[in-house]
Order: C-alpha cells, then sequence, then structure tokens
C-alpha cells in the first residue's frame, strides 16, 4: 500500500541529532517536508548539509530523534523507502573502476522495479551525455548530470539533491531546473536541495531550511520570507528606529535605511506615528540569509572570548 495517502507529509524530522567527527554535533532538527513540496536547504560550508542527508540515507547513524518517510523508518521499511526515493550525493557514489553511464543503468534497472528506459534514454539524450564514456574519466559536471539522471530513472516520490548544479554550466543547470519543475509536475512529488545558489532557491523552492554550524536556524515559506523582509528608507530626523516592528538593520547617512522582518506591522507603526516611507524595497535572499546569520555568528564570537 501506498502511505502517502495515509500521512500528510514526505520527510518528518523529529529532533535529529548527529554527531559527527570529534567536535561536529548536528541538529536537532525538526522540520516536516509535505508532499507536492521543494525545499532549499541553505547554509554556508560546514553547516553540516550533507551530514544531515547521508543520515536520511541512513549512512550516519543518529545520536537522537527521528526520521520518517510517509510514515516509515529504516529500522522496518528500510528497502521500500530506498525504491521510493532518488539520492544525488556531494561527492559521487557511483562506479569509479571503469563502468560507464551505460552499465551502471543496467545495473539500477534490476534493482528498481519502477526504472523507467524511456526517461533515461531521453534523460541522457537531453544532458548530452556519451553513455560509453568510463564513469572515472567524466568531468565533473558529466558525473553530477549522469547521477541525476540515474536518481531521476526510476521515478521516485523524494529527490534528495545535495548541490546537484555544482561543476555544471549555466546550460547545463538550466537543463537540471527545468527537469526538477518538470518532474514536480507529478502529484505528491517532494525535493530537499541543498544548494549555493539564490536563483535556484527562487525559481524552485516552495520552502528554506536554513542551517549554519551544524544548527538549524530557520524554516521558513520561501514567499512568506521574501514578502517580510523588505528595507524601508525614512527622513533622518526619526529617533529610536531600532525600536520599530521587526527592525534588525539600520543605515544612516541621507534617508535612513531599516531592514525589517515585520513589514506589514512597520508600515501600519509609520503611518500611525505620521513617518513618511520615501521606499521599499524587497531583499535579496542572499541579504536575508546574511542577516538571520549575524546573531549566531556574535554569539559564536562571544563563546570565543569567553
Amino acid at each position: 500500500m501506498n502511505t502517502t495517502s495515509m500521512n500528510n507529509h514526505a520527510i518528518s524530522l523529529s529532533n535529529l541529532t548527529v554527531s559527527h567527527g570529534t567536535s561536529f554535533i548536528l541538529g536537532p532538527i525538526n522540520c516536516v517536508l509535505e508532499p507536492g513540496t521543494v525545499t532549499a536547504l541553505v547554509g554556508p560550508n560546514g553547516s553540516g548539509k550533507s551530514t544531515l542527508f547521508r543520515t536520511m540515507m541512513n549512512y550516519h547513524f543518529p545520536d537522537g530523534g527521528e526520521i520518517n518517510y510517509w510514515g516509515l523508518n529504516y529500522s522496518n521499511d528500510a528497502v521500500e523507502i530506498k525504491s521510493r526515493l532518488g539520492y544525488v550525493p556531494e561527492l559521487s557514489e557511483l562506479d569509479q573502476h571503469g563502468k560507464h553511464l551505460r552499465d551502471l543503468s543496467s545495473f539500477m534497472s534490476h534493482w528498481y522495479p519502477t526504472w523507467d528506459t524511456h526517461k533515461y534514454n531521453y534523460l541522457a539524450e537531453h544532458f548530452e551525455l556519451e553513455e560509453t564514456m568510463p564513469f572515472k574519466q567524466m568531468s565533473k559536471g558529466s558525473q553530477r548530470k549522469a547521477s541525476l539522471i540515474l536518481a531521476m530513472s526510476h521515478n521516485p516520490e523524494l529527490l534528495l539533491l545535495d548541490e546537484p548544479s555544482s561543476g555544471l554550466d549555466p546550460f547545463a543547470t538550466r537543463k537540471m531546473i527545468e527537469e526538477i519543475t518538470h518532474y514536480m509536475e507529478e502529484p505528491d512529488r517532494t525535493v530537499l536541495i541543498a544548494t549555493h545558489s539564490m536563483d535556484e532557491v527562487r525559481r524552485l523552492a516552495d520552502f528554506v531550511l536554513f542551517m549554519y554550524n551544524g544548527k538549524q536556524i530557520g524554516y521558513y515559506e520561501k514567499d512568506a520570507l521574501i514578502d517580510d523582509w523588505r528595507s524601508v528608507w525614512v527622513q533622518n530626523d526619526v529617533e529610536a528606529p531600532y525600536s520599530w516592528p521587526g527592525v534588525l538593520h539600520v543605515e544612516n547617512g541621507g534617508p535612513i535605511r531599516v531592514i525589517t522582518n515585520k513589514y506589514r506591522e512597520l508600515l501600519e507603526y509609520l503611518d500611525a506615528n505620521r513617518i513618511a516611507v520615501i521606499k521599499t524595497e524587497t531583499l535579496e535572499l542572499e541579504e536575508i540569509l546574511l542577516q538571520l546569520l549575524i546573531p549566531y555568528k556574535e554569539a559564536g564570537k562571544k563563546s570565543i572570548r569567553r
């Protein structure tokens, strides 16, 4: 029985913690990914994104918490879970000893009852891959394409993509985005994608999971995030702008620019206090992320000073 209809989530991470190495601790991570959505996993290098993916693939074992897929868990349902998801790791884990893409596809087709040869042939042609070139001789970009093709060719319900555009040229990246968009046209498909590209976040994501130094610092609906965070300019003869609703940053010099994460509340406040707004602008996602990181970086500096 397909359990997707019995549960309102594709992935549930509950108080997930993982020790990796001697000093890095991931978590706790808490989030629920709904079927039919794309979630972008965003954060600086070293945030723990790849550790999270490898834990979700059951390559690392959690120290605490739970991972559930469609109400299933690895303790009881590992084979079914793996058969219903596709994974592109940060570093390719495909055969490095002379096999080529055609061999790999033939091998994988025996493991997946849902393997779609037509889909595989289309993707191999679409991404212009030479199927008989040994995998270890491929460029990094071609290896990424091959990994994506093999992950998608059995029509998984869930894609876990760890930096899938790394090493791709702009044309291949556009094709990748197009294929993920086509993939999501089917009902109850779900994607979790780690990326440094804010363009990919803008074009693909419904939700954004921000991470820093192993910690989850926010899980947001992307459109609401963009709508709530704004730059607002006012005249410079005002007092105490840091006390205004949601104001996190103030820049003086000419008109005062403030950054708020409560845009509508701020406008109501300014109107009630007869403070004229000169102009407003939406914030780029990069700047929103930087603002979200500031308190965590400051806390880290204080910890070092102690």
